[in-house]
């Protein structure tokens, strides 16, 4: 029987995950924004922070996950850390999404306004709801809702 496994590789705007499961392979195909076809609702950075949340691949310095549900848990985790518990709801944004990249004060305020909080709140005081919010006004602002493809073929391993 063959090892259960997951890798996804990157080639232009297309994604491809490849899961070994049993006897059956998986093939997922999929097109779109990167945290669209990455699974990756927060655009995270490859790394040994994304890999050690289940990351399975790199598309052009984003980390590829192996479902949405993976990349979502991955962010969860990193606003959960002790880098973010510690500053403001808008000192996250700043941090998360630099000036430098973005226009962080509209990321700010889109954040503000998704949880209903100032922006001097402390990332520490929000609750799992709240977070919840966060986590889906941060898939919007990054394009994770933007459709894209996803083409799935499952197939048997030949012994």
């Amino acid at each position: 029987m063959a090892q259960n496994t997951t890798t996804a590789t990157a080639n232009g705007n297309t994604v491809t995950i490849t899961t070994t499961n049993g006897d059956t392979k998986t093939v997922e195909t999929r097109t779109g924004t990167h945290a669209f076809r990455d699974n990756n609702p927060g655009n995270i950075r490859d790394g040994n922070f994304a890999q050690s949340n289940g990351a399975v691949g790199n598309d052009k310095g984003f980390a590829i996950f192996p479902s949405s549900d993976k990349g979502f848990k991955a962010l969860d985790t990193l606003l959960l850390g002790s880098s973010y518990q510690k500053l403001t709801v808008d000192q996250a944004i700043n941090r998360y999404a630099p000036p430098s990249e973005n226009d962080t004060a509209t990321y700010q305020a889109t954040v503000r306004n998704a949880v209903g909080v100032s922006g001097d709140t402390r990332m520490s005081a929000l609750s799992a709801e709240q977070r919840g919010g966060m986590e889906h006004a941060i898939a919007q602002h990054e394009g994770f809702y933007v459709p894209g493809t996803a083409k799935i073929e499952v197939m048997p391993i030949s012994p």
